[in-house]
């Protein structure tokens, strides 16, 4: 099944038609399964997490880094290893510092991301279901109530009184 890109300049009968589904009843649970299996999650991708490593090595890429290092570079050519030793240290202590915080933040974004998963309220078999947003699939029939989030691109099949809020 391919389709359009589109589906806002066809007729509901058509699109549901296309979808192969049923405005009373919705997709079976059956037939979503297979869908999710077909089209994927309905979720963005995700950036790949980068390596507590690479953090580490990132901490070296600002000016007072490149500085620092300079620094550590010219005592070390002039043999002034107490100074080296000491701008060394708070070059390491810094890095890690830095990581180790760089490194929590991320985890902490990473777990709130997973306490407000957006809920989607679906037609299945005929029974109204919550799923989490990522199993909508292409023939769901969505119901959006007053303060609801959309979960997926839409096409409007019923509508009273509809206003949004584009943010």
């Amino acid at each position: 099944m391919v389709f359009p890109m589109s589906w806002f300049d066809q007729s509901v009968p058509a699109v549901l038609r296309e979808l192969k589904v049923s405005a009373e009843r919705g997709l079976s649970d059956a037939e979503a399964k297979q869908r999710l299996a077909q089209y994927g999650p309905n979720s963005i991708e995700e950036a790949r997490k980068i390596s507590l490593f690479k953090i580490f090595l990132s901490q070296f890429a600002s000016p007072i880094g490149w500085i620092l290092l300079a620094a550590m570079l010219i005592c070390g050519m002039l043999k002034e290893w107490t100074d080296f030793s000491v701008i060394g240290a708070i070059v390491v202590i810094n890095a890690i510092l830095l990581c180790v915080q760089e490194y929590k933040a991320e985890e902490a974004i990473a777990a709130l991301k997973k306490m407000v998963s957006l809920k989607a309220k679906v037609l299945r078999d005929g029974k109204v279901a919550e799923i989490d947003a990522s199993e909508v699939v292409p023939g769901d029939i969505v119901l959006l109530e007053t303060g609801d989030k959309s979960p997926a691109d839409a096409r409007l099949i019923e509508v009273i009184n509809l206003a949004t809020q584009e943010a």
